[in-house]
């Protein structure tokens, strides 16, 4: 059976956070008229604007294009959100330097932070930002990560200060 421009409905699949990469949910697609699943084998899928936090309603939204092939014949499409990543101190990597004590004020702009969220390393400024308040009683210091942008949620990070 050859079917030329289906009647089709195409929706996404699954969970849209971000993830730090372009993003590719699965699809379902039906055949309208039939009531049944169309199968990859009769498509294929290509993603545009997918690589950022959107919403369907955005004036270039995350979208998935499906071309029919073999059975199917035609085009369709589906948009698509993309969530915030909600980032706290159980899903993020935060590596810390720590810091010589030179006698000048340490703030948060001296401390150097990589931070990784699955295998996507964050940016400072763009992703997240650092605050810090010495804490005179101790070697060990504590600082405050505020995510941004792609991300929401916060996290906690320290450093040693040494002589």
């Amino acid at each position: 059976k050859d079917k030329k421009n289906p009647r089709v409905s195409v929706s996404v699949n699954g969970n849209t956070e971000y993830k730090g990469r372009g993003l590719k949910p699965s699809l379902y697609v039906f055949d309208l008229d039939t009531g049944e699943a169309i199968t990859n084998y009769n498509y294929k899928v290509s993603y545009k604007n997918n690589k950022n936090v959107k919403t369907a309603g955005d004036k270039n939204p995350p979208t998935a294009r499906v071309t029919f092939r073999n059975d199917y014949r035609g085009k369709a499409m589906a948009t698509f959100d993309i969530t915030v990543a909600m980032l706290n101190d159980y899903n993020v990597s935060i590596t810390t330097a720590d810091v010589k004590d030179t006698g000048k004020e340490i703030t948060a702009e001296n401390i150097k932070t990589r931070i990784k969220f699955r295998n996507y390393t964050l940016k400072r400024g763009r992703d997240y930002d650092v605050t810090y308040k010495r804490d005179m009683n101790n070697y060990k210091q504590y600082f405050n990560v505020t995510f941004k942008g792609n991300f929401v949620g916060s996290a906690t990070g320290s450093f040693n200060i040494y002589k």
